[in-house]
């Protein structure tokens, strides 16, 4: 499926129009993307002149389609409601709940209980404030859960609520785990109102495994066919969930072509790479985000996991000093440090900084995962181990956080338990050859011969695969977005690599004729010459094609001698 200009071109203005809409209700994270993915959009080269010459207006919140169903505010109302706004944007939740008590116009409705959420959310974070440690209390909940979830229920049976207030329902209901109403509040949110990121990714923590994925993905693509906004999420979900690529290819590919330059869309091909254990090819992505980008943090985490496993200390250090400068009051920031102490050994900062990052956001699994890998160095398992369940309380879909469990009882000598957890991980990650060679580990120890030869029979199909899928992979990424001297350099690698496997003839013939066109496109037609060559040998279609190239060529050069001798 591809999208036509036309179609991006009404997508845009409905992000322009949500940027008001979403700014206005104070989602601060739903406006963030909006205006990512718009700043992202490239158009072809006969669109990009018709956008430079042309003047913006605009629109006003009260001539929004969304807006314009619902009648405009009092005066009253309006004063209220900016003095409300500016409350919030101060952080001060209770005041603005208060300021807004009594008024039911939709947005003051929404703004009064999503202030009164927050400030919910911000008391039981402080309650949880000490990480693991003696005043902890994980157990803590949000306070204003069962009056919110009272009025909401009143207002939903009423059909009283809007879409935003619909999303609002839905989070109060996964917080109660009613997540099956939850996720039908979510859709009908949606429905409503489409381009309200916020409760995508609310739906997006409901999702828990590859069945619910295919499910919501049927409902979706029948009830919403057409709608970008639908492509951007099972995206992201395939990729929450550790799916098998294809699910991610299959949502990003439409998306590629128009949002070629968007940083949030180079940052889920980089991330799909690293998922798959591609650590070349995504570490290549994030580099280039960091060139166009150098104050981005958001996926910086990962990048600074690959230097890690990497071991290279100088670029990990380099990342972290950045991140510093940029806002050492992120997340991704503490993460960044963290691994950068780890890999200069001083466990003891690393872990101070993985604290800190969880006292910023609990909700973060893969900290959780970090932390515990970093009690493991120090030899403290039973942190460890609950550090690990934190990761899966957040996030069962996690299957790092379970193969670590079953990492860290097998070292206990726990093997009945480190194979229940190997399992887990298996239902998550059924072609990890790394989860496979533990389960021979242990059926060995616990003399199982039978499970002990399925598990080794199972992990030599795992090395069966094409090794060069992610280097065309990331050829092909580089080349959508224009960047052609990369695009080049990562086809040559596979031609250099791969030239001799004729199980990977298609992939090859494929990197010599880009870089074939890249040298005619130089007037360096010798050298073109030399990458059309190999491919007239191969079968069709490839020879085919590298002949009408070759052909081309040969006319280019009788063009360029007649100019000469004149």
């Amino acid at each position: 499926m591809t999208y036509s200009v036309e179609k991006v071109k009404k997508f845009k203005a409905n992000l322009q129009e949500s940027v008001l809409i979403c700014s206005e209700r104070c989602l601060l994270n739903a406006t963030h993307w909006t205006t990512e993915i718009i700043n992202g959009i490239e158009y072809p080269d006969h669109e990009k002149e018709l956008l430079t010459d042309s003047i913006f207006y605009p629109a006003s919140l009260e001539t929004t389609n969304y807006e314009s169903k619902y009648p405009r505010l009092t005066e009253q109302e309006y004063n209220r409601y900016q003095y409300a706004k500016s409350a919030f944007q101060m952080r001060q939740y209770e005041n603005a709940h208060h300021l807004l008590k009594g008024h039911n116009a939709p947005r003051l409705k929404f703004l009064r209980l999503y202030a009164f959420y927050l400030a919910g959310e911000k008391g039981k974070a402080e309650e949880m404030l000490d990480i693991l440690g003696s005043t902890e209390n994980p157990q803590a909940e949000n306070s204003a859960i069962p009056f919110l979830y009272e009025e909401l229920l009143i207002g939903y049976d009423k059909g009283e609520l809007d879409a935003f207030c619909l999303y609002l329902y839905g989070v109060v209901l996964r917080k109660r785990k009613e997540y099956f109403k939850a996720a039908k509040v979510l859709l009908r949110s949606i429905h409503e109102y489409e381009y309200n990121w916020s409760a995508w990714m609310e739906l997006c923590m409901i999702v828990q495994d590859e069945t619910m994925f295919e499910d919501i993905k049927q409902l979706l693509n029948s009830d919403m066919p057409d709608s970008i906004m639908k492509d951007f999420f099972l995206a992201k979900v395939s990729l929450r969930l550790h799916l098998p690529k294809h699910h991610f290819d299959e949502a990003i590919k439409p998306l590629t072509e128009y949002f070629s330059n968007s940083a949030y869309i180079t940052t889920q091909h980089a991330t799909a790479f690293y998922e798959a254990n591609q650590y070349k090819q995504a570490s290549d992505l994030f580099q280039d985000i960091q060139e166009r980008h150098p104050y981005r943090i958001e996926g910086l985490e990962l990048y600074s996991n690959m230097l890690f496993l990497e071991s290279n200390a100088e670029k990990l250090s380099l990342l972290a000093d950045q991140c510093m400068r940029v806002d050492k009051y992120r997340t991704e920031t503490c993460c960044v440090i963290a691994n950068y102490y780890n890999i200069s050994r001083n466990i003891d900062k690393s872990i101070e900084y993985l604290k800190r990052a969880l006292k910023l956001d609990r909700s973060v699994h893969w900290v959780w995962t970090l932390l515990g890998h970093d009690y493991i160095e120090v030899k403290n398992t039973d942190a460890a181990i609950v550090c690990y369940r934190r990761a899966i309380d957040e996030n069962p879909s996690d299957y790092r956080a379970w193969y670590a469990l079953g990492q860290t009882y097998q070292i206990l000598n726990l093997d009945a338990y480190a194979v229940s957890y190997y399992n887990k991980t298996l239902e998550l990650r059924p072609h990890d050859i790394r989860v496979w060679k533990c389960l021979v580990e242990c059926h060995d120890r616990l003399g199982n011969r039978e499970k002990r030869e399925y598990c080794h029979q199972k992990a030599q199909q795992c090395k069966i695969g094409k090794p060069c899928v992610a280097a065309i992979e990331l050829a092909r990424l580089f080349a959508k977005m224009g960047q052609q001297a990369k695009a080049v350099k990562n086809y040559i690698e596979v031609r250099d690599k791969y030239s001799n496997r004729k199980d990977m003839e298609g992939e090859v013939a494929e990197a010599n004729l880009f870089v074939a066109r890249d040298f005619i496109a130089k007037t360096d037609y010798s050298s073109a010459e030399s990458f059309i060559e190999p491919v007239l040998s191969m079968s069709y279609p490839y020879n085919a094609e590298a002949k009408e190239l070759l052909k081309e060529l040969v006319a280019l050069k009788i063009n360029r001698r007649d100019e000469e001798m004149r």
